[in-house]
C-alpha cells in the first residue's frame, strides 16, 4: 500500500486522540437532544425545545457527560451491572449538581430546578435523576459507546479531517454566541446598556424573543 492510499483508508480516530473526543461530544449531545426532545413530548404532550445551543441540535451537558463516564467507568466495565448503574447514578447525580452549579456562576442561569421535586439538592439535581443517569450510563457504557466507535471508526483520511475541523468551528462558534447571548440577556434584566458592537449585535439579533424560544426552561439568578 503506497503513501497516498494509507492517507485516505487510515482511521483518524483513536480512543483518547483529539478527534475522539470532538465525534463522541458530537455524537452524545445529538443523542442528548433527540432523547431530551422525546422525553419531552412524552411528558407534556408536545415539542418542548431542549437545544442547548442557539443554532445546533446539541445538548451538551450529554456530550461532557458521556466521555467522562466512557474514561472514568474503564476500570468497572468488567464489574456487575448493578455495581456500574449506581457509580453512574451517583455520577449523574453529581455531575449535574456541579454543571448546574457553574452554570450559574458563570452564566447567572439555570437550564432546570427540580427544587419542586422531592428529595432534591439545591433544586440542581434529585433522585428521581440519579436513578435515570443511572440507566443512561449503563446504556451508554454497554450499547452506546460501542456503537458509536463503529460510527466515527468509518472517519477515513484527509477528508474526515477537514470534516472535523470544519464542524469543529462551527460548533465552537455556536457555543460561544450561545453564551453570549445567555450572558447578555442578564445584563439586559440588570438594565445594563450594550458596551461594545458585539453586545449591540446581540441586542439587535438576539433579544429576549429569541432567548425564550431557545432555552423555554431557563432561569436567571436573578429571579430568585
Amino acid at each position: 500500500m503506497n503513501k497516498k492510499e494509507l492517507s485516505v483508508n487510515q482511521p483518524i480516530v483513536s480512543e483518547t486522540n483529539f478527534y475522539w473526543l470532538f465525534w463522541i461530544f458530537v455524537l452524545f449531545s445529538v443523542m442528548g437532544f433527540v432523547f431530551e426532545s422525546f422525553a419531552n413530548l412524552i411528558e407534556f404532550g408536545h415539542f418542548h425545545n431542549r437545544q442547548g445551543l442557539l443554532y445546533l441540535p446539541f445538548s451538551q451537558i450529554y456530550g461532557i457527560g458521556a466521555i467522562i463516564i466512557i474514561i472514568t467507568t474503564r476500570w468497572i466495565k468488567k464489574r456487575s451491572v448493578f455495581f456500574l448503574y449506581i457509580f453512574c447514578c451517583i455520577f449523574g447525580a453529581f455531575f449535574e449538581y456541579i454543571f448546574s452549579y457553574i452554570e450559574e456562576i458563570w452564566l447567572h442561569s439555570t437550564a432546570w430546578d427540580y427544587s419542586t421535586m422531592p428529595f432534591n439538592i439545591g433544586g440542581r439535581t434529585n433522585l428521581l435523576f440519579a436513578l435515570a443517569w443511572g440507566f443512561v450510563g449503563v446504556a451508554i457504557v454497554k450499547w452506546l459507546y460501542p456503537l458509536s466507535m463503529k460510527i466515527v471508526g468509518m472517519l477515513r483520511g484527509r477528508k474526515a479531517i477537514v470534516l472535523t475541523w470544519v464542524l469543529f468551528i462551527i460548533l465552537s462558534g455556536d457555543i460561544i454566541l450561545s453564551s453570549a447571548m445567555v450572558y447578555r440577556e442578564y445584563e439586559r434584566i440588570q438594565h445594563i446598556p450594550p458596551s461594545n458592537i458585539f453586545d449591540e449585535f446581540l441586542d439587535k439579533n438576539c433579544p429576549e424573543s429569541v432567548v425564550e424560544k431557545t432555552y423555554p426552561s431557563l432561569r436567571f439568578s436573578i429571579d430568585k
